[in-house]
C-alpha cells in the first residue's frame, strides 16, 4: 500500500480544500503507476473548484488506467458533458462521444448523444464515418448492429447524399437475419 497516498487521502477528507495537499496530488500525476488513484482524488477538488479543464484531465487520467467498458462510461459521459455544458466546446464532447460509441455501438443511448451533437455540429460525414467504422468491426450483425446499418444508410442518404454508401447500408440491413 501506498502510505502516501493514504495521507493525502486522509488530509482531503479533513479538508477537501487543503491546498498543500492539491498541489501534492498533482505532482503525483507525473508518475504513471498512480495516475489513476491520484486524479479520482483530485475529481472532487475540481468539481468544487469548477475548474473544468483540469477535472478534464483528472478523467483522462482515469481512463488511461481503465481498460473496463463497463468503468469507462461514466467516465467519459462525465467528460462529455463537461466539454459540452461547461466549456462549451461542442467539437470535444462529439470526440469524447465518439470514444464512448466505441466502447457499446448498441448503446442507444450513446448513438443518440453522438447523433444530436452531430445535427447541431452538421457533422454528418464525421457521424457516418464513427458508425461506418464501428459497423467495420463487427463479425455477425445482431439487431442493434442492424439498425445502426439503417441509421447510417438514412445518414449516408439524407445527410451526405452518398447514395452508393447508402445502398451498401441498405443491402446490410436486408441481409441480417436473426436466426
Amino acid at each position: 500500500p501506498d502510505t502516501s497516498i493514504d495521507h493525502y487521502r486522509l488530509a482531503l477528507e479533513g479538508d477537501p480544500r487543503h491546498g498543500s495537499t492539491v498541489v501534492a496530488l498533482e505532482a503525483l500525476m507525473e508518475d504513471v503507476d498512480r495516475r489513476g488513484i491520484v486524479a479520482e482524488m483530485l475529481q472532487p477538488f475540481y468539481k468544487a473548484e469548477m475548474d473544468w479543464p483540469k477535472l478534464v484531465d483528472a478523467i483522462e487520467a482515469r481512463l488511461d488506467s481503465t481498460p473496463d467498458p463497463e468503468e469507462r462510461k461514466p467516465l467519459l459521459l462525465e467528460m462529455g458533458e463537461i466539454y459540452e455544458l461547461q466549456i462549451d466546446d461542442l467539437e470535444k464532447a462529439f470526440e469524447t462521444y465518439a470514444r464512448l460509441f466505441r466502447d457499446d455501438i448498441e448503446d442507444p443511448k450513446t448513438r443518440d448523444l453522438l447523433s444530436r451533437l452531430g445535427n447541431v455540429l452538421d457533422a454528418w460525414p464525421q457521424l457516418a464515418e464513427i458508425y461506418s467504422n464501428a459497423l467495420d468491426d463487427v463479425v455477425a450483425d445482431t439487431e442493434g448492429t442492424t439498425e445502426l446499418a439503417f441509421v447510417l444508410a438514412d445518414i449516408y442518404d439524407d445527410k451526405c447524399s452518398d447514395h452508393e454508401k447508402a445502398r451498401d447500408a441498405y443491402r446490410r440491413v436486408l441481409s441480417f437475419d436473426p436466426d
